[in-house]
């Protein structure tokens, strides 16, 4: 088994054209425990502010009232989140797509099967 580091890295992902977020990857653990069916699936306003002020790890272009960046720390994280509606399905969105563990891959599948070990393209079986 080979481990992609960058398949469970955070990752920047661009909120618009001024403002950058990097995201941490959903756990298999939260991804597992969500319901198959997440048409009908709701979390509380404070489940879903808590868990994205999580998934968030930095960002750049985010400013105050006087142009000042603002740093990424949990108080401003939940001002922001508060503030800008967007921001929470946003971040949900990109980490769920990061999918932490996505980097793990088996051996057998990063190699390319077509070919025989003599280097031979195998014929197919019937």
């Amino acid at each position: 088994m080979k481990f992609n580091k960058k398949g469970s890295s955070p990752q920047w992902k661009d909120f618009n054209p001024e403002v950058k977020i990097l995201v941490r990857p959903l756990s298999m653990y939260t991804l597992e425990r969500l319901p198959s069916d997440t048409a009908n699936f709701e979390m509380s306003p404070s489940e879903i502010k808590n868990m994205v002020t999580k998934l968030i790890v930095d960002w750049k272009g985010i400013v105050d009232e006087n142009g000042k960046e603002l740093p990424c720390n949990d108080e401003n994280k939940g001002m922001v989140i508060d503030y800008v509606e967007m921001i929470g399905p946003f971040v949900m969105d990109a980490a769920s797509e990061l999918k932490e563990g996505a980097g793990i891959v088996k051996e057998k599948e990063s190699k390319n099967l077509s070919e025989s070990p003599d280097g031979e393209t195998p014929k197919s079986e019937k």
